[in-house]
């Protein structure tokens, strides 16, 4: 029994141990696979296992250096690995093998002290980063992909510059053995090169300035460096801008230096640093430029002598010079190169300055696409070829100055027509720009002029130039026809008799002082051809004994309308001259003279840049009319043209002999229209005499001085514009109608105001002042909103009339606070002035609650509410601080004009506004305000009625409706915040005055 028991206590002591065993055993699960322990390693942030991993079979071939890198190397390998993802696992081993690549590539650069070497790994490191997006999608690899393309895309020079950096970066970290600073070198060496300045880059003068600041701190940090450590093996840097600590201070020589070195820069960039540090040596010691000129010529090296004419403070080159573009610049340094034969020398730096000068304005004309612009810069162009022997002796200069004299003493109309043909060829042909300056010179040395020719031999000689110039400039794309149809000359050209009839008979009809416009001449070639045929009849038997003569048949030419082109100027303020736009000027077969003036955008473009190198701010188109014989005058400018003039902020000025409109900036502002004035004056003595018997019966007139005698001075004018609702200053010229006695002069400028007759029914007498003209004449100034008849009136009495006024407006001490917001008490205040004393209504007085009896304001308060012209807010409230609203000026002002005697019924209609409905409860006042020119809207077309209305704004308006013109003449200003500057100064110094 024991025996049996012992075995049954052996079998399950054997039985238990079998369980333990089985329970300590794990059932085996799937192997990991490389990739899966790399990632596992990465995420237990395991370097010695990541380690492992790289260096068991997860990299098929380690680089053959691998080896020899030091146990810090590989643990930086290791931990870039794990790091570069930035949390994505591997999924392939494509990603593994670019992120081992870089790190490893990585470490051999920042083991490196050497700068070749540097350079030679630098490469590349960078390429692999420029390929980071193709392997990983996150914040880390987006910032190496911008690096490595910065750098791929960085010019030679550049990259030599920024090794430099990197040398000093890693000299630093060098020889620190703690593996974590090596990440760091990794880092900021790859991440480095974001915010470095490329020099070759740098296109505008604030940019270049900060390379050269960051080039001057960085080679004083090296060249400290070194000072310290002679034996690091850092190499000095290869640019010394030492110099710029001599101009540091002076912001305007050290943008000089910018703009210097930017212009010095090739196209492509600088090529090599010496290029860099030889243009800024030169700006500081800057070669003889005659000497390099010189010998540039003969060596033909255009370059060289662009950048001895661009050298700063020696020339003083053209405005534009800048603007243009490089291949512009080497044309102009190539006429400097073949001005001057090439065994004669430049001498003077005015010889050269007069190079540079034919040069640029030669551009300057082959660019301008509009003819009348074209013409201009030709003029100029040839104008200098005039002066040339004033700066060589040479033979040769006698030819050009005969050639600009040839082309000066031209006739408009061959001028006309030599520009057209220079323009067509010039721009129309394959002419490099440099050929265009030797064929201007062949066009003037070979041009037959017609209105020179004195026999038939010359003039058939500029016919038949004329007709092949025109067969060759229409051949041109795209076409543009001739300025004469010479085609019928067709079946003349192999004819020389029958072309010798065309001369005798184009000279026959030549007026004394030559042809003076292209249809002129054109009338006089088509009549050649249209010539009126004289039938002489077959003589007849007669029966009766007598004889039937022969009696030629003629017809006479029924009168036609002539067109002529004339050229004027649009000056700036000061009357220098901006450019030029054409006149066309039509003489109707009843003698009716009009003229058309066009301004195109062309020319607006060319005023506004010619304005801003003058520092003007006002384009000035002056039409003449000597003989005073033009009947209306219309002026337009198309949307495009307005825009170049509002983009340039420039003022329109329109001179003609019957006024001057002034158009301010801020009406040609969002001006989205074409644009047009027509002028009417009117001559006749009749028509003045229509005028000032109507102001006589004007109701207006007869308000202001009851039965007074009014007389027109000077000429009424008609003005007729699409520009409405802005405001347009006139000055009608008083063509020496004042008297010459003083003390009459006087008087009769002190009556003197402009009636106004306004196309929609309503009139206006307002004063204005006084200006002197630019002939040094006088005139009347004035300003308006809407356009119509005007007219210079004195009305006797008109000061006296004026002198029973009393100030209706109070400061505050010595200010008015113009800008302040009037408040509603104020607005009542002032219209109780001008109530009548006795002002009553059938409105029942109200009294309200917030205007106690000792308010400042409450009889007026009452008095303008009696009278119906101001309501409250509300039966009980007035809000006497309160502001006035445009909608509530506007009705103010409808309610006053309709209470006085004076209301004038406004028949025209109104312009709409975006933000006033049908249905506001002040669209009726509004719409009456701005027909009758109480108020205005807004360049954007709207009103904005719930807008305040300042006290300067309230004094305008309310000067209209109490009949008081701006004041003239030199007066004290009353309050000091209004100076005579202001704009609201005559109104306000009106409402003011006794």
């Amino acid at each position: 029994m024991k025996t049996y028991a012992r075995k049954i206590i052996s079998a399950v002591l054997v039985l238990l141990m079998l369980i333990q065993v089985v329970a300590v055993v794990p059932v085996q699960a799937n192997p990991m696979t490389p990739m899966e322990k790399l990632n596992y390693a990465i995420s237990e942030g395991s370097v010695s296992e990541i380690q492992e991993v790289l260096e068991g079979n997860l990299i098929e071939t380690l680089p053959l250096g691998y080896s020899g890198l030091s146990i810090q190397e590989k643990e930086a390998i290791a931990r870039l690995v794990a790091t570069l993802p930035k949390g994505e696992a591997y999924s392939s081993e494509e990603q593994l093998e670019y992120t081992f690549n870089l790190a490893y590539q990585g470490m051999i650069l920042i083991s490196n002290t050497d700068l070749f070497a540097i350079q030679f790994q630098m490469d590349l490191v960078y390429n692999l980063l420029s390929q980071s997006k193709n392997y990983f999608t996150n914040d880390t690899t987006e910032m190496m992909y911008k690096s490595g393309v910065k750098y791929e895309e960085m010019s030679g020079v550049d990259r030599q510059l920024i090794s430099h950096f990197i040398q000093m970066t890693l000299i630093s970290f060098h020889g620190n053995q703690g593996s974590t600073e090596l990440d760091n070198a990794f880092f900021q060496v790859i991440f480095g090169i974001t915010g470095y300045p490329e020099i070759n880059k740098a296109k505008g003068a604030e940019l270049m300035l900060e390379t050269l600041s960051f080039n001057q701190f960085f080679k004083g940090s090296i060249d400290e460096f070194i000072n310290d450590n002679p034996e690091s093996g850092a190499v000095a840097y290869p640019l010394d801008f030492d110099k710029l600590q001599s101009i540091h201070n002076d912001s305007e020589r050290m943008t000089e230096l910018a703009n210097w070195l930017i212009g010095k820069m090739p196209q492509g960039g600088f090529a090599s640093v010496e290029d860099i540090q030889k243009s800024f040596d030169q700006f500081f010691n800057p070669a003889d430029p005659l000497r390099v000129i010189n010998e540039a010529r003969a060596t033909k090296n255009t370059d060289a002598i662009l950048g001895a004419i661009t050298q700063p403070e020696w020339l003083d080159l053209p405005a534009g010079f800048d603007t243009l573009q490089p291949e512009e610049k080497k044309a102009i340094a190539n006429v400097v190169m073949t001005f001057l034969p090439s065994d004669y020398t430049y001498n003077l730096k005015k010889q050269v300055q007069y190079a540079v000068e034919i040069g640029y304005k030669g551009i300057q004309t082959i660019k301008q696409t509009d003819k009348i612009i074209f013409q201009q810069h030709l003029n100029e162009f040839y104008s200098l070829f005039v002066e040339s022997t004033e700066y060589f002796e040479y033979p040769g200069m006698e030819m050009f100055k005969e050639l600009g004299q040839k082309y000066l003493n031209a006739s408009n109309v061959d001028k006309e027509l030599l520009a057209y043909t220079a323009k067509r060829l010039f721009q129309g042909s394959d002419l490099s720009i440099e050929q265009v300056y030797g064929a201007s010179l062949m066009l003037v040395m070979n041009y037959s002029y017609i209105n020179d020719a004195i026999d038939v031999s010359e003039m058939k000689k500029a016919m038949l130039m004329l007709y092949s110039f025109q067969q060759s400039t229409e051949m041109m794309e795209p076409f543009e026809p001739f300025l004469l149809k010479l085609n019928a000359m067709k079946d003349l050209v192999e004819d020389d008799t029958r072309m010798g009839k065309l001369a005798q008979w184009m000279l026959d009809r030549k007026p004394a002082n030559g042809y003076s416009s292209i249809s002129e001449v054109q009338t006089a070639f088509d009549r050649f051809f249209d010539q009126i045929i004289i039938i002489t009849p077959t003589p007849t038997p007669s029966t009766g004994g007598g004889s039937a003569g022969s009696t030629p048949v003629t017809s006479t030419p029924a009168p036609t309308t002539k067109q002529e082109q004339i050229v004027v100027d649009v000056n700036g303020t000061n009357g220098t001259n901006l450019t030029k736009t054409p006149i066309t000027r039509t003489t109707e077969t009843n003698g009716t003279i009009k003229d058309l003036v066009k301004m195109t955008e062309a020319i607006a473009k060319e005023s506004v840049e010619k304005a801003k190198q003058l520092n003007m701010n006002t384009a000035r188109i002056v039409i003449p009319d000597s003989k005073d014989s033009v009947s209306e005058t219309r002026i337009e400018l198309p949307k495009a043209a307005v825009k170049e003039l509002n983009d340039g902020s420039l003022k329109l000025e329109i001179s003609t002999e019957n006024v001057v409109i002034s158009v301010p900036t801020n009406s040609i502002a969002g001006f989205d229209q074409d644009l047009y004035f027509r002028v009417v004056p009117l001559k006749k003595e009749s028509e003045r005499k229509e005028v000032e018997e109507r102001a006589k019966k004007e109701q207006l007139i007869q308000q202001v001085a009851p039965n007074t005698n009014v007389r027109v001075l000077a000429r009424p004018v008609e003005i007729d514009t699409n520009m409405q609702s802005r405001e347009v200053t006139l000055t009608l010229p008083l063509r020496d109608s004042l008297p010459t006695d003083p003390a009459a002069r006087q008087q009769a400028l002190d009556n003197l105001a402009i009636y106004i007759e306004h196309s929609d029914g309503t009139k206006e007498l307002i004063q204005g002042k006084l200006v002197q003209l630019a002939d040094n004449s006088e005139g009347i100034e004035f300003t308006v909103t809407k356009f119509s008849t005007f007219t210079l009136v004195v009305v006797d009495g008109l000061k006296a009339s004026q002198g029973t006024h009393q100030p209706y407006i109070q400061g505050f001490g010595t200010d008015f606070r113009p800008d302040a917001f009037v408040t509603r008490a104020q607005m009542a205040a002032m219209l109780a002035r001008n109530l009548p004393t006795e002002a009553a209504s059938s409105v029942d007085s109200v009294s309200y609650k917030d205007v106690s009896a000792t308010h400042w304001a409450t009889s007026e308060i009452q008095k303008a509410q009696s009278a119906g012209i101001m309501n409250g807010m509300s039966n009980t409230q007035f809000a006497p601080e309160g502001s006035i609203t445009r909608a509530q000026m506007a009705t103010i002002a409808y309610r006053w004009t309709q209470q006085q005697a004076s209301a004038t019924t406004v028949n025209g209609t109104a312009v709409s506004f975006t933000d006033v409905s049908a249905d506001l409860w002040a669209a009726e006042a509004i719409a009456y305000v701005q027909s009758a020119g109480l108020m205005v809207g807004y360049n954007d077309g709207t009103f904005k009625p719930d807008s305040k209305l300042t006290r300067a704004e309230a004094v305008k308006v309310l000067n209209v409706l109490f009949n008081r013109t701006p004041l003239t003449g030199e007066v004290t200003p009353t309050f000091s915040d209004v100076p005579a500057t202001h704009w609201a100064y005559a109104n306000i110094e009106a409402a003011a005055q006794k």
